[in-house]
């Protein structure tokens, strides 16, 4: 996951999806709540997860 999200500009977000125990299975059906509620809170970088996860 971590080869992933470093490929995609979210490699800085690694460390806060594996202390929660999310998969990849689980960011694609990840909501902007989601997000929030593990600490992703800037709307630029929501936006830009959503974008690339849901890619």
């Amino acid at each position: 996951m971590e080869e992933l999200l470093t490929g995609t500009g979210l490699g800085n977000y690694t460390e806060v999806l594996l202390r929660y125990h999310i998969d990849l299975n689980m960011t694609v059906q990840m909501t902007e709540h989601d997000l929030i509620s593990i600490g992703i809170t800037s709307n630029g970088a929501k936006k830009y997860c959503f974008k690339q996860l849901k890619a």
